[in-house]
């Protein structure tokens, strides 16, 4: 049985929405887990406590996360096989 690894970041913010505390936190999430600083880079997030709006979905896109599903706290976003 193969066990994939987990990183888990936790991102609050008290001024600004869940949405925006995401979309502010995108480069550094890729800067310090992405391809040229992990190996493997991430795959995919799940994020809790904002939909999936077409504003944030469009910002991780751009991360090439365009696998939406949602869930009952908000939604994973991954990159496609």
């Amino acid at each position: 049985m193969s066990t994939k690894p987990a990183i888990v970041t936790l991102f609050t913010s008290t001024s600004a929405s869940a949405e925006d505390c995401v979309i502010h936190q995108l480069d550094t999430i890729d800067l310090h887990h992405g391809i040229y600083s992990a190996n493997p880079p991430y795959a995919g997030f799940q994020i809790v406590g904002t939909e999936p709006t077409a504003r944030l979905t469009g910002e991780l896109a751009a991360y090439d996360l365009t696998k939406i599903t949602t869930t009952d706290s908000g939604f994973r976003a991954i990159r496609p096989n």
